[in-house]
């Protein structure tokens, strides 16, 4: 798995929410850079964009929080539970493969 994009260039019109992963502030900066500021309901969020090399297939994700009243509260708490939209459960897993190899979870 590599990331091809971070940012607000990867569009993630059509995801849905998938699941969830625990995650440290710190070490999904470290993966996917600065996050964008969120939207209406969000506080913190990252648009990503992984290529499958395996599969030759490409995921767009978006990992964020949710109804967040603080902004603080995802940047300072350790494992936060981190919500994970994509249109299919795929993009989901290729995520969780990319944090995995990035050492952010076990």
């Amino acid at each position: 798995m590599k990331v091809l994009e971070s940012g607000d260039g990867v569009c993630i019109t059509g995801t849905r929410y998938l699941g969830t992963v625990k995650a440290d502030y710190e070490q999904l900066v470290r993966v996917f850079g600065e996050p964008l500021k969120g939207s209406d309901k969000t506080t913190c969020e990252w648009n990503v964009e992984i290529y499958d090399e395996e599969f030759d297939s490409e995921h767009v994700v978006a990992l964020y929080d949710w109804k967040e009243t603080d902004w603080t509260t995802c940047r300072s708490t350790p494992d936060y539970e981190w919500n994970i939209g994509g249109k299919d459960v795929m993009d989901m897993y290729a995520l969780l493969d990319v944090l995995e190899a990035e050492g952010v979870v076990k």
